[in-house]
């Protein structure tokens, strides 16, 4: 896994810095595993190989440095299970959800008064461990490469054997095990992804991969990556546990499982006349939008889809409540988040202390195919970087999003929009349990969509039941071995009053239903 990544841990240091004639210099006994702590996963090359029909792809990533940001649970942390958050786009940050009022702190303006952070009654570390992990080349992750100073190499470095969704997701895996790793009170807790929008596919992908990991080491996956199959399996055998009982639960948040079938169910939805987003935008929207479909393909950045009123018909916004927190949040989060007096709070750790994120540890590292002359606050704090370099983004989608869709993805047909992603959702449901939110005026995702998008898998699926808060998928016998009768139950928890991002929406009930549903 390459050198062992450093972090800092702030609790311990606030103590030594509280002692007479101590100073900020980390403690030589080794750090409680329950602290709070930030720093950097490095992942080095790896090779991987995919396989669409007569077309293949065999490449080497590069060297890429994830961040994370470690919030342990309040009371009890041994035993609590431990959530990864990640988000979507593909190319968003997951500080959104960090300062979202998920974590302890919340950057919300709407929760925050005259305050540009406060604390967050609403913390999911009330009953859970969190992970925050920013996928490559978001957030403060990134990209290592040699000669990066030239613009063709940049370039290069943001093409399919860096950002697919079998890399991105393998990305996700390997850090959650390198943490695991160096963690021997955390190696065995229970692990719960919990992804966002685009996160939906990455946590069916990293799932399908750590349940069974001899089919991504032998080729019978499309993506082959035997390191991968093999530090699962040592994995497995090191905390003496199961894919079974170990990650055995997930969390989706709007999440976007199959791209094709997901926008067939909700354009048709969309279509009828007398749907709420439909008298939504008839109150809301200045000018009448076009067909529902293509709004799903909605290519306005995340901040004009939280905005209120909607900078454009085209950004479907119109069906977000009239001035929820989400439209507050946009345009004020990454300005909070660049402070340097709001950034160590939020955090639990100071990136003074975070060796990989200053300056002088970022020879060869990139976030840009162009450069830019823009300043960034943190600069001031932490040095001056390369023009296209970037301390943190908020999001990234066209620069990140392009390959996930471009020419050598679909050629291979894993582009991010194929329906094979929904099969490994299907397939997961057998051994995972999934709390999936279902928000009333979500147009970006429209979830109640979702029951009728898996009913299109008329290969594997025989029948979708929605009941009250849940919905159960009855398999065709013979799909994924199964005999007959079988199905398998999700929660699709209803959230009224929300759009794309409920924990800004409705934070206290997102975080009351879920831990509820963890602990049934």
């Amino acid at each position: 896994m390459g050198r062992p990544h450093r972090t800092f841990r702030l609790a311990l240091v606030w103590a030594i810095a509280a002692a007479p004639g101590c100073t900020d210099s980390p403690p030589s006994e080794p750090d409680p595993p329950f602290a709070p702590e930030a720093g950097f996963v490095e992942l080095p090359p790896h090779d991987f190989a995919v396989r669409g029909g007569e077309v293949e792809l065999t490449s080497t990533t590069s060297r890429a440095r994830l961040f994370f940001s470690f919030q342990p649970a309040r009371e009890d942390p041994q035993e609590k299970p431990l959530f990864v958050m990640h988000s979507g786009g593909p190319g968003a940050s997951t500080a959104i959800l960090l300062g979202g009022n998920t974590g302890p702190h919340t950057l919300d303006p709407s929760r925050t008064g005259q305050a540009r952070i406060a604390e967050n009654p609403s913390s999911w570390t009330d009953f859970a461990n969190v992970l925050y992990v920013d996928a490559r080349g978001t957030g403060f992750s990134y990209g290592i490469a040699e000669g990066a100073e030239n613009e063709a190499v940049r370039a290069e470095e943001m093409s399919a054997r860096n950002f697919n969704s079998f890399v991105d997701a393998a990305d996700l895996v390997r850090v959650v095990l390198s943490f695991l790793r160096e963690r021997p009170a955390l190696r065995a807790l229970p692990v719960v992804l919990a992804g966002e929008s685009y996160g939906g596919i990455r946590t069916s992908v990293a799932l399908h991969m750590v349940h069974h990991p001899e089919r991504y080491g032998s080729g019978a996956e499309p993506y082959e990556d035997t390191a991968l199959a093999a530090e699962i399996a040592a994995h497995f055998e090191d905390a003496d546990t199961t894919a079974a009982a170990q990650w055995s639960r997930a969390v989706l948040l709007q999440p976007r499982l199959s791209s094709p079938h997901q926008q067939a169910a909700a354009g048709a939805a969309l279509e009828a006349e007398g749907s709420p987003l439909r008298r939504r935008r008839r109150d809301r929207c200045p000018v009448r939008p076009p067909a529902p479909t293509s709004l799903l393909r909605a290519p306005c950045s995340r901040s004009a889809r939280l905005s209120s009123p909607p900078p454009a018909a085209t950004c479907m916004t119109c069906a977000s409540p009239p001035a929820t927190p989400s439209a507050r949040y946009a345009g004020t989060h990454r300005q909070r988040l660049e402070d340097p007096a709001v950034l160590p709070v939020a955090l639990g750790a100071d990136p003074k202390a975070i060796a990989e994120l200053s300056a002088g540890e970022r020879a060869d590292a990139y976030r840009l195919v162009k450069a830019s002359a823009e300043t960034e606050p943190l600069s001031a704090t932490l040095g001056a970087l390369a023009p296209y370099d970037r301390y943190f983004e908020i999001e990234l989608f066209d620069l990140i999003g392009a390959p996930f869709a471009g020419v050598t993805t679909t050629s291979l047909g894993i582009e991010r929009q194929n329906a094979r992603y929904g099969l490994y959702f299907l397939e997961d449901l057998l051994s995972v349990r999934f709390f999936v939110t279902n928000a009333a005026f979500d147009a970006v995702i429209w979830t109640p969509s979702l029951p009728a998008a898996l009913q299109m898998y008329t290969s594997e699926v025989a029948s979708v039941h929605m009941d009250p808060g849940s919905v159960t998928v009855g398999f065709v016998p013979g799909a994924f071995g199964l005999g007959e009768g079988e199905s398998r139950a999700f929660r699709l928890a209803p959230f009224d009053g929300s759009g794309h991002s409920v924990s800004l929406d409705e934070p206290e009930a997102l975080a009351a239903d879920v831990g509820s549903w963890l602990a049934e």
